[in-house]
């Protein structure tokens, strides 16, 4: 088996042992999708492969920056989101190529193993919780 297929049958093992019933596969973009329901809100999880499968990226896709309402002191939002960057643990907000708010963690794919890629991918879905529940609310943002 190829070095790129070990790694991604490793994640979807891992997926499934986590309990994780919808994963769908997107062959285009090596990725694996999951559709979530987080504080009631669906939000879409991206599992992919980076640097030709060098890095496991979790990614959690939490809103459009593109959407954000002009009552919105940017300076206070974005130091929101930085400072909840470091003060809370396995948090880790990013900005993506589409100017999308994400919640993110990677690890290399040599270090791959089930206890890390679940607490990363545990953290990804409480920064897009945090996100949904205290975050967005904060700012009068809505969802």
């Amino acid at each position: 088996m190829a070095e790129k297929e070990r790694i991604k049958e490793a994640v979807h093992s891992f997926l499934r042992r986590m309990g994780i019933e919808v994963i769908y596969w997107d062959p285009e973009t090596d990725k694996f999708v999951l559709p979530y329901d987080i504080e009631g809100k669906k939000v879409m999880v991206y599992v992919m492969f980076l640097e030709d499968y060098e890095w496991v990226v979790t990614l959690a896709d939490l809103y459009d920056l593109n959407e954000l309402p002009r009552h919105v002191d940017k300076e206070e939002f974005y130091k929101k989101l930085l400072s909840d960057n470091f003060m809370r643990y396995e948090n880790r907000y990013g900005i993506d190529f589409e100017d999308h708010l994400v919640a993110l963690a990677e690890m290399r794919a040599d270090e791959l193993e089930f206890e890390n890629f679940s607490t990363e991918f545990a953290g990804v879905l409480n920064s897009a919780a945090h996100f949904i529940r205290e975050v967005a609310p904060a700012f009068n943002i809505p969802l």
